[in-house]
């Protein structure tokens, strides 16, 4: 799979279903945390998951501004 599904891929759209799974286990693989194509970073490892959860400072780059 090539670093362009990743860049398609959104996983709350529907007509990506069929790809999902697949899509997933190639980025766990490949590229663990990656930036898919609406700029949302997808953490794909447990222990990555993990580890973002306990930083005691998250870091978001595109933090929404309320006014």
């Amino acid at each position: 799979m090539s670093t362009q599904a990743f860049e398609d891929f959104d996983p709350f759209d529907l007509a990506h279903a069929e790809r999902h799974h697949a899509v997933m286990a190639d980025m766990r693989e490949r590229c663990p945390v990656a930036r898919l194509s609406s700029g949302m970073i997808a953490v794909t490892r447990f222990a990555d998951v993990r580890a973002t959860l306990h930083e005691p400072a998250p870091r978001n780059s595109h933090a929404a501004t309320w006014d």
